[in-house]
């Protein structure tokens, strides 16, 4: 969690349960997160781009592959997927279309059984959002503007903002 914010409440999580829970989040994140990435490196790829799924690719100058195109939708990115209507590309079009989804905070929500959204200062839709020191697991739950927020399940500690900053202090802002 890289934005230390007084907008979330930090909960350290210490149920084995949402331990395990977890663990799964990080490894299907990172499983997918390697697959997205290892289609890209096959064509040619620097770089992706993504929300829950990928939305594109990014390529060296001039190197964009046959029958690719710009994904519009992805603001002030060069990112590119493969084209819809290019026989040239197709299977790249039928790998892109099975590549993951990739975890993210509407997933996190359910595990802690927390609300996915919270609006925060009237306009700012804040999310759950995780972190792991050492092996400590921490979350993040919006606050709202009424300075209330929805704890998560059982097996999650609501942690002083002092613990929080000690734990950055020692593993640092990752």
């Amino acid at each position: 969690m890289s934005n230390i914010s007084p907008d979330y409440a930090y909960y350290k999580i210490t149920g084995a349960d949402v331990i395990t829970e977890m663990d799964q989040f990080y490894a299907d994140r990172l499983s997918a997160f390697d697959k997205i990435k290892e289609f890209g490196e096959t064509k040619g790829a620097q770089n992706f781009f993504y929300g829950s799924f990928v939305s594109g690719y990014a390529f060296p100058r001039g190197e964009i592959p046959e029958g690719w195109v710009r994904n519009r939708y992805v603001r002030d990115n060069d990112a590119y997927r493969p084209g819809l209507k290019n026989k040239k590309c197709s299977e790249d079009l039928k790998i892109f279309k099975e590549l993951p989804l990739i975890p993210n905070s509407g997933v996190l929500a359910e595990i802690l059984q927390t609300s996915s959204q919270r609006i925060v200062r009237g306009r700012y839709i804040r999310s759950p959002i995780c972190d792991k020191h050492g092996d400590l697991h921490v979350v993040g739950i919006p606050i709202d503007d009424d300075g209330k927020h929805e704890p998560p399940k059982e097996g999650c500690e609501l942690m002083k903002m002092s613990e929080y900053w000690a734990l950055i202090e020692e593993y640092g802002d990752e």
